[in-house]
């Protein structure tokens, strides 16, 4: 019987201020795929890493107590065209030679009424 492809998986915690503001997001993403980037690259001499989980919230958590604040604050546009968070992620170019790792983002707060953001 063949053995089953070994691979393994890292839990990435991250310990990031939260944004006050949605334009403070793409700061907090861009540190979360250097995450990706040491885990994957780091381990490829010793073993291939396909999974990778971070916390619900790692990139912007809900601070403000209200919906309103939120959505006005951390509300990112949604799109008809890219509602689905796994089709507008890119990956590095590097990932394409070295891995395959399917990507789904953590939790966001969407809005249908913003526009622009």
């Amino acid at each position: 019987m063949a053995s089953a492809p070994r691979y393994y998986a890292a839990a990435c915690q991250t310990d990031l201020p939260n944004p006050q503001h949605r334009d403070g997001i793409a700061r907090q993403v861009s540190h979360m795929l250097a995450m990706i980037d040491r885990a994957v690259v780091g381990y490829a001499p010793f073993f291939p890493v396909r999974l990778l989980v971070f916390p619900e919230f790692g990139h912007a958590a809900p601070i403000y107590p209200t919906v309103d604040e939120l959505l006005d604050r951390l509300a990112t546009a949604t799109s008809k065209k890219r509602n689905n968070t796994a089709s507008t992620f890119r990956p590095p170019a590097f990932w394409k030679r070295t891995t395959a790792i399917p990507a789904r983002c953590s939790t966001r707060l969407v809005s249908s009424d913003r526009t622009g953001c």
